[in-house]
């Protein structure tokens, strides 16, 4: 009979022990998947949060990139030109004769409509002389965005003989005639064309850019 009630009672011991073990191991798989799930609630909740910066990082599309162009500029004589794409903009890249380089530098300041160079290769308040809407190095070489700032419209480039020192460029949307350094100096327009950056590589090849 002892025997037995022992018998009975290290029964129940071994239940309860067993029963212990068992609700041990449901709070143990409990804390883990808590665990689990807290950590990947952080780390959904970080990569939320970085999104911002790594979109910022990223390149945009709607941004075109940094671009250059070399072009051949030898078979290019006095008083000639060539228009080129760069950046989905026209560029006139003329020649200049030594009578209108002469010209250009005596035209003064104040009889022009805007007196600001508009060379992005020099700060916003330099001047629109001659010597800063060319290279000082190459100053026979004009180069220009062919586009009327006014107007948007693609410039018309008149020939050598239909020129006058107040009118190179016209434009066949409002009339606006800039100069033979590209300075606006009659017509609606109010700005002067944009000099891009460029540079001579050699004296037969000329980078935009």
């Amino acid at each position: 009979m002892r025997q037995f009630i022992g018998g009975t009672v290290l029964l129940r011991r071994g239940t309860m022990t067993a029963m212990t073990e068992n609700s041990g191991s449901r709070k143990s798989w409990r804390h883990r998947s808590w665990l689990v799930a807290s950590l990947v609630f952080v780390g959904v909740g970080l990569l939320l949060a970085a999104r911002p910066f790594i979109a910022q990082m990223a390149p945009n599309p709607a941004t075109p990139a940094p671009e250059t162009i070399d072009v051949e500029i030898g078979d290019i004589g006095p008083g000639d030109h060539v228009t080129i794409s760069w950046r989905g903009l026209p560029v006139i890249i003329m020649r200049r004769t030594n009578a209108e380089m002469a010209a250009s530098r005596t035209v003064p300041l104040d009889i022009l409509v805007d007196r600001f160079s508009r060379n992005e290769a020099l700060s916003a308040e330099a001047p629109a002389t001659d010597t800063n809407r060319i290279l000082a190095a190459a100053p026979q070489w004009l180069v220009l965005i062919g586009v009327n700032p006014h107007s948007g419209c693609r410039l018309k480039v008149l020939d050598l003989n239909a020129r006058f020192n107040d009118e190179t460029f016209l434009c066949p949307c409002d009339g606006s005639r800039f100069d033979a350094l590209g300075r606006i100096r009659s017509g609606p327009a109010r700005t002067n064309l944009r000099v891009p950056v460029y540079k001579l590589v050699n004296p037969q090849r000329m980078r935009i850019g």
